[in-house]
């Protein structure tokens, strides 16, 4: 019974030490992220694509990145008019 108890206190502990990104990942298709319903157009999957798309052509960037900088993602997206992410950023 005590080990029982250990057990369960020291995976709790665990489960609260480990990082936001190891408890639950986004899957992204694209700009559409992956539900157990189907797939739905998120703005995280949308930066995360962006900053895929840079990232062929050499630069090097994260999805954080394009998410906590508006004026990075206006830049990445300056000539991209055909992506759907880049649709409010292109022409400002």
């Amino acid at each position: 019974m005590i080990k029982k108890i250990r057990l369960c206190m020291l995976a709790a502990a665990t489960a609260l030490v480990l990082p936001a990104s190891a408890k639950a990942h986004i899957v992204c298709d694209g700009t559409f992220q992956v539900l157990p319903t189907g797939e739905l157009s998120t703005p995280f999957c949308q930066d995360e694509d962006l900053a895929r798309r840079a990232r062929s052509q050499g630069v090097k960037i994260t999805g954080d990145a394009v998410r906590r900088n508006p004026s990075l993602k206006v830049g990445l997206c300056a000539g991209s008019q055909d992506l759907a992410v880049c649709a409010n950023y292109a022409n400002d």
